[in-house]
């Protein structure tokens, strides 16, 4: 796959100490956005 360009938001979780939730994404029709659909792809796959 090689490195991907992401970027990420943080949101604080509600009624939670010290707890985020953390966005990833790929910028639209790039090189990283195809390799995030393709370890999508693979990681629905069953051995």
């Amino acid at each position: 796959m090689g490195d991907l360009t992401l970027s990420y938001h943080a949101f604080d979780v509600r009624g939670t100490a010290d707890q985020q939730l953390i966005i990833y994404q790929a910028e639209p029709n790039s090189r990283s956005a195809e390799a995030l659909k393709l370890l999508g792809l693979l990681s629905t796959v069953h051995h």
